[in-house]
């Protein structure tokens, strides 16, 4: 089971449900949040498989932002309880870059 969090002018296609069952599907099996859209640069070193990648830091390089933003997430609904450990852990700040984290 997941949940889907957009921002609000986020636009969802016909066949969004199945997008995101293909991106499920082809998620780590450890994931515990999806980030699904962001701008910026990516790095090639980062990538887990022909869709997903597992951002590391640093996140902004001189004026280069790496994965900046957040469009849309999606938790698996059983593992929100680590998501909200991991924020509460941390000093109160701008959410996505609370949301990028490597365990």
């Amino acid at each position: 089971e997941v949940v889907v969090v957009l921002e609000d002018d986020v636009k969802m296609g016909v066949y969004w449900r199945e997008h995101l069952r293909n991106l499920v599907n082809s998620a780590p099996p450890d994931w515990a949040l999806l980030r699904l859209g962001f701008w910026g640069t990516q790095r090639r070193e980062d990538a887990v498989n022909g869709f997903w990648l597992k951002p590391k830091g640093p996140f902004k390089v001189g004026k280069t932002y790496f994965y900046a933003s957040t469009l849309a997430q999606m938790y698996r609904v059983d593992q929100i309880p680590r998501v909200l450990r991991r924020i509460r852990s941390q000093t109160v700040g701008d959410i996505d870059s609370k949301l990028m984290w490597n365990e």
